[in-house]
């Protein structure tokens, strides 16, 4: 099965956008997403919202109403997910990384970690590269 789950630490930017639309109150209305859009990109002292101006979606109505006034949005860790798969009796494959340049850095990171499967390894990993998985984690899970 695969799954998509956001990634805490590839979206702290997001959060942080969810920070401020929260203390200004800022609506999902057009208007109300036109004015958070301009306060964002005045920000440039937070490095957090001015991340968040590299994001495509940041730039249309209904993307930026998709990426920052989600009703509820549900963010995880690997260690959280590791959690769940166990306790669902699921057995992590690996996930689906459309750039060979990370699997090359998580090689020479991570050598002895042949199938990339290592959650444990990932986590490290995500720490130490927290843009990892800026867009979202797509793993693969299988039963045990």
């Amino acid at each position: 099965m695969r799954i998509a789950l956001y990634s805490e630490a590839g979206r702290r930017h997001i959060a942080r956008g969810h920070e401020l639309i929260s203390a200004e109150g800022f609506a999902s209305t057009p208007d109300g997403i036109r004015r958070c859009r301009a306060a964002i990109a005045g920000r440039n002292d937070d490095p957090s919202l001015a991340k968040i101006t590299e994001e495509t979606d940041f730039y249309t109505l209904s993307g930026c109403r998709d990426l920052l006034f989600h009703v509820q949005e549900h963010r995880f860790t690997l260690p959280a997910i590791q959690t769940m798969l166990d306790s669902l009796n699921l057995a992590f494959m690996g996930f689906e990384l459309t750039d060979p340049a990370i699997k090359a850095r998580y090689r020479k990171r991570f050598p002895d970690d042949h199938s990339l499967s290592s959650l444990a390894n990932w986590d490290q990993f995500e720490l130490e590269n927290p843009e990892t998985f800026r867009r979202m984690y797509h793993l693969w899970v299988r039963r045990r």
